[in-house]
């Protein structure tokens, strides 16, 4: 612009010089304002078209970094994953050990017959008594794989883990008086073994297993998914040998 304006006021004395000589002082003064009055027109009109191309281009690259801010913003939420650590887990349930998830009661009784010759020196009576057998799992024997999707617990299979009389609930029946006698007919230790041998011969312990087998999956599965955000979509799935 300044180049411009330089040309024609050049032009322009040139032109007043010509004029000075041919017409006079008033002449020449007066076309040269106007000369410049077109010149300082020309510049704002054009200072007028460019300055709303210069004013819009900044809002417009506003709008488009916010909206990829929240884009990338919406994103990282978006991928968040939860991951369930299965060696750490698997320490915190071997840390306990064992797990007893089912008990029976047991009211068993024993007849015991005693000499050879009846009336003379044979005699019969009664034990009955009170057990208690408890089933469950060795945690120590538990595997724990994970993933980002699933935990994968691998159990044994229950077994029985005990067979307990107790000793004040033994008692002897007397078959000739049909009385309780409360002397013992013999001794402690081995009235206590014939017990848990009887327990363990008649109690029903397939029902016991299996109760305790139930029992044992529940638990771990509550125990894990309790661990577990409940936004994380990770699945337990419980596996037995």
């Amino acid at each position: 612009m300044k180049d411009n304006r330089a040309v024609l006021i050049l032009g322009g004395l040139i032109i007043v010089l010509l004029m000075f000589i041919s017409f006079g002082s008033v002449g020449a003064v007066s076309y040269l304002m106007g000369k410049l009055s077109e010149a300082d027109s020309q510049k704002n009109q054009k200072i007028e078209e460019t300055s709303p191309t210069e004013e819009t281009l900044p809002e417009t690259t506003t709008e488009e970094e916010t909206t990829t801010e929240e884009e990338t913003t919406t994103e990282e939420e978006t991928t968040t994953r939860y991951h369930v650590d299965g060696k750490m887990l698997k320490q915190t349930i071997s840390g306990m050990s064992e797990l007893t998830t089912s008990k029976l009661e047991y009211h068993g009784f024993i007849r015991f017959t005693e000499g050879d010759i009846p009336f003379i020196n044979q005699k019969s009576y009664t034990m009955v008594f009170d057990a208690e057998m408890q089933a469950g799992i060795d945690l120590t024997q538990v595997e724990v794989e994970s993933t980002d999707t699933e935990v994968i617990v691998t159990i044994p299979s229950a077994t029985l883990q005990s067979v307990v009389v107790d000793p004040d609930s033994v008692k002897y029946y007397d078959d000739r008086s049909s009385l309780f006698n409360p002397t013992s007919m013999m001794d402690g230790t081995k009235a206590l073994t014939l017990a848990k041998a009887n327990a363990l011969e008649n109690a029903s312990t397939d029902m016991l297993l299996t109760n305790a087998n139930y029992q044992t999956e529940q638990v771990l599965r509550n125990m894990i998914e309790m661990s577990i955000p409940e936004d994380a979509d990770i699945e337990v799935i419980i596996v037995r040998e």
